[in-house]
């Protein structure tokens, strides 16, 4: 498609914006206090780890991942909005870079969560699958999985990718390592470029710009207990992350929600 100048200068203006921010702001990221979360009631097929207070936030992420799985190969959107908002957490550690995306899940998650707490009868749904069911049975949807702006099913959607460009880092790391930078923008590749038009692709080429390094990462935050258990911790991370996904994913896919328009 052609590209209109006003197009031109906004991703401009956005990588200039990136390189000021590289040059004149130092990264900073909230510290964890480290105490353990509380143990929620069991929504899942068993944790695989114990919430506690030497478990770092990546492996209490995976813990409240893990306990988003049900039956029947569905997701409990109860457990997956917690750990969501635990994942904010997670996601601050890798300072400016992530604030974007902070951003965007803070938002699904007001419109996920706005849904099932209102009485339109969504509160009393335990499953994404059935979450997804009534959200179409609304008609608000278009056949071949054109979704309605602002809708639980496209919040619940794009929460699910932002997630992915963060397992397709993490995995990128554990099978080819090399600067956090790079595998992000692998992880972007895989997962989210295709969903992507060109200035959502040029802020995102901004936006790598503020990537912090692992060892920034490590040593100023409680992703983990220490460097040496970062690929642990972050392959018991991937393994539950992906399931969880694509349990999602294979569910918007069934009920014509998945909508690849680019945005």
């Amino acid at each position: 498609q052609p590209r209109s100048r006003a197009q031109m200068l906004l991703a401009a203006l956005l990588c200039q914006l990136a390189l000021v921010s590289c040059v004149s702001c130092a990264h900073t990221a909230p510290r964890s206090n480290g105490a353990p979360l509380a143990r929620s009631e069991t929504t899942g097929r068993g944790a695989v780890f114990r919430l506690r207070g030497g478990v770092g936030l990546l492996g209490e992420s995976a813990e409240l991942f893990d306990a988003c799985l049900l039956a029947s190969d569905d997701v409990s959107v109860v457990a997956f909005v917690r750990a969501c908002h635990h994942f904010i957490s997670v996601l601050a550690l890798f300072g400016k870079y992530a604030k974007v995306l902070i951003g965007a899940t803070e938002e699904n998650l007001r419109i996920v969560e706005g849904a099932t707490g209102d009485d339109s009868g969504a509160s009393s749904l335990p499953s994404a699958r059935a979450f997804l069911a009534w959200d179409k049975s609304r008609g608000k949807h278009l056949p071949g999985g054109v979704l309605a702006k602002d809708s639980p099913a496209e919040a619940l959607l794009w929460l699910r990718r932002g997630i992915s460009l963060y397992l397709g880092t993490f995995e990128r790391h554990l099978e080819s390592p090399s600067s956090f930078r790079e595998e992000a923008r692998h992880g972007y590749r895989e997962q989210v470029l295709p969903y992507n038009g060109w200035i959502m692709q040029k802020a995102a080429g901004a936006n790598f710009m503020l990537a912090p390094t692992w060892d920034w990462v490590v040593q100023h935050g409680k992703l983990t207990m220490s460097a040496a258990q970062l690929d642990a911790d972050l392959k018991a991370w991937v393994a539950v992350v992906k399931e969880v996904l694509a349990r999602l994913a294979a569910l918007h896919k069934s009920l014509d929600l998945e909508d690849v328009r680019k945005a």
